[in-house]
């Protein structure tokens, strides 16, 4: 209300530790962080090492709205958060 217009501070990219990860109807990852939110994977790559419970993830900012997450060191995934 206060802002006069200007945009909020955006975060480009951020570190978490996922609380939940499972995969959906669609078998893509749903995974839930520590703080509640919920990230779902929009593609179809593949993971060598499904993530868990502790595991850390690094979320960075991409293309038309998605983002991109790495979970443990892994190859990044395209996601976007659904909660």
């Amino acid at each position: 209300l206060f802002d006069r217009g200007l945009a909020p501070e955006e975060v480009e990219k951020l570190s978490a530790t996922l609380s939940d990860a499972r995969r959906g109807n669609d078998g893509r990852w749903v995974l839930t962080l520590e703080d509640g939110a919920v990230w779902r994977q929009i593609d179809d790559q593949s993971l060598l090492r499904n993530p868990k419970a502790g595991s850390q993830v690094k979320i960075r900012k991409a293309a038309m709205g998605s983002f991109f997450i790495n979970v443990d060191g892994q190859i990044a995934f395209r996601a976007s958060r659904s909660r």
